[in-house]
């Protein structure tokens, strides 16, 4: 292994970097479509922290790669092709403003993430020439809890030849592995087809159509506090690129597009990195959707079945088989979605419909609807509302109602489950933002009430911010949690240090506080009990090529009674990135 790390190492002195851009983890939360970092899905920040480092080409993407990237609904994607076949290539931020379907403010938020680089500028690299890029990352950290000691490390491997061949290589040792080999492996090889509009994909692989009720592999995000998170946006088939593949399906899949019409099929085989200490999770997953886009929007049928397992003298079984319809459509700029699906093994019917509109320039409003026979009935509103002068005021407000078929306990004949959020946000010219969260959560079992306040600001100096934060909650006890946030930041050199402290006697009213992390992982950790924490991250450009990034972490109980003390924790992260 030290090996092959040095022959990486050598590789990458030999070869020159390009310019990378950082993590802005303002821009993941809003195309995320949630209200906060600590609502966000670990595997989104992975896809878009790689977008943030290799920024969709929007002029020369095919179809299939505009979906894949999760940037764009279906509309926005047939509406930009649309454009640069009539118009040209798109070369600022605020031409694509102009595009329909996107607007000033999500062209704003999009932008950080494309590249509005064109071949028909004076200049440009000519389409045949081949370009190869790669990226190497290694990282690893140290924790010592109770004075035992615990160590991981990953390496990720990226090849990009020209716009075509793309091959991801990852393998991670997690903490508590008994063995210094890595537990978990990640490999997927990309070739797309240009001229068919299409791509084969070997290794690690998402599967992503409709809203979800049928073809969706991974977690998504559940809370509805935005608008932006009704519609999901469906990528349909995509490489994995990460260092572990936990969530991909294993496989090999398939997508081509013909004039309107794209056609994904794929055969995983969940479990089989499991293989040999678990073969009886090994399964057979076939699947399909078949789409029709254009610029109304698109229209989708879709298929999957589950056969496990794949055992050796024994006959496997169907778990499941699942089809379903599905339409995302837009009129006059109000977006109408949803899909019917069926599971016809377990005879369970999901269904989920919403929409999606601007009512008038400064609100937006979002409401859905969803019933499934054995899981849930939800409905749900959310509302975005920004006044003031220059539109430096934003207020958001939803609600979510859940009722659950089945008794979540004995004494609650009515499994119902109501949540309301209140937001509000104002930014001065300046850069100085202040915000307010109040959410309350009612129940009718268990812990009936979960009432929550927070309030934060972002408080400039030139390149130095300062972030406070008080964080109220109450379910079974009253909790706080209170932190200050220092950060600097320039092209070369980044620092953030974080000082806090908590008081929180249940495990029930646990406040979860989002930390900047190494790139590519996703730190939100539960604070409980009474203590304080100190922690920083650092990012320092070390050469062209070569980017450091470190965090380290300190977290103690002097609150606590003696017979309840828990022992505290130290951590260490460090990371390097090359690019050649």
């Amino acid at each position: 292994m030290r090996g092959l790390i040095c022959l990486f190492l050598l590789l990458c002195m030999a070869w020159e970097c390009c310019a990378q851009r950082e993590i802005d983890v303002e821009h993941i939360v809003s195309l995320s479509g949630v209200s906060s970092e600590e609502e966000l899905d670990g595997e989104d920040v992975e896809r878009l922290t790689g977008l943030l480092r290799h920024p969709l080409k929007i002029n020369v993407a095919s179809r299939s790669s505009l979906l894949e990237s999760g940037l764009f609904s279906p509309y926005q994607a047939a509406s930009l092709l649309d454009y640069r076949s009539r118009n040209g290539d798109i070369l600022s931020c605020a031409e694509l403003a102009s595009v329909d379907g996107f607007g000033t403010q999500y062209a704003a938020l999009v932008c950080p993430f494309i590249s509005f680089y064109s071949r028909n500028l004076p200049g440009t690299v000519a389409e045949d020439t081949l370009r190869v890029s790669s990226e190497l990352s290694i990282r690893g950290g140290a924790r010592l809890s109770d004075g035992l000691p615990e160590w991981n490390y990953g390496l990720k491997y990226e090849l990009a030849v020209g716009d075509r061949w793309r091959l991801s290589l990852g393998a991670t040792r997690g903490r508590t592995d008994k063995t210094a080999f890595p537990s978990l492996y990640s490999a997927s090889l990309l070739y797309e087809f240009r001229r068919l509009d299409g791509k084969v994909v070997v290794g690690d692989f998402n599967a992503r159509s409709g809203q979800g009720l049928a073809v969706w592999n991974g977690m998504f995000t559940t809370g509805l506090s935005e608008p932006s998170a009704f519609m999901k946006k469906a990528s349909g088939i995509s490489q994995v690129a990460s260092f572990t593949g936990s969530a991909a399906y294993t496989g090999v899949a398939a997508e081509f597009g013909f004039s309107q019409l794209i056609v994904s099929a794929a055969l995983a085989f969940p479990g089989i990195k499991q293989a040999r200490s678990r073969p009886d999770r090994m399964g057979m997953l076939p699947l399909v959707s078949v789409r029709w886009l254009s610029r109304a929007g698109s229209v989708g049928v879709n298929a999957q079945a589950l056969m496990q397992p794949l055992v050796k003298d024994v006959r496997p079984r169907v778990s499941y088989v699942r089809t379903s319809a599905d339409a995302a459509l837009c009129f006059n700029g109000v977006n109408v979605f949803g899909e019917a699906a069926y599971d016809w093994i377990e005879k369970r019917p999901d269904v989920l419909a919403g929409v999606d509109f601007s009512a008038g320039e400064s609100v937006r409003v979002a409401a859905l609807a969803s019933y499934s026979r054995m899981k849930s009935h939800r409905v749900a509103s959310s509302a975005i509302f920004r006044s003031g002068s220059g539109r430096n005021h934003s207020y958001k407000i939803s609600a979510d109602a859940i009722r659950y078929p089945v008794a979540k306990s004995k004494d609650a004949q009515l499994s119902l489950q109501v949540k309301a959020v209140a937001e509000w946000e104002w930014k001065s010219q300046q850069g100085l933002r202040i915000r307010a969260k109040v959410a309350d959560r009612f129940r009718t079992w268990g812990d009936r009430h979960r009432l929550e306040f927070r309030a934060d600001a972002d408080i400039p100096a030139g390149a130095f911010v300062m972030t406070p934060r008080f964080h109220f909650l109450r379910c079974k006890a009253p909790s706080y949690l209170g932190f200050f946030d220092f950060s600097y930041g320039m092209n070369v050199f980044k620092i953030r240090i974080r000082a806090g402290v908590f008081f929180v006697d249940h495990w029930e009213d646990r406040i979860y506080a989002y930390e900047y992390d190494v790139p590519y992982s996703f730190n939100v950790p539960a604070y409980y009990g009474r203590g304080v924490w100190t922690s920083a991250f650092v990012s320092w450009k070390i050469a062209r090529w070569v980017r450091l990034y470190s965090r380290v972490s300190y977290i103690a109980y002097p609150f606590m009674e003696q017979n309840e003390k828990k022992p505290g924790r130290a951590e260490l992260k460090l990371q390097m990135m090359f690019r050649f």
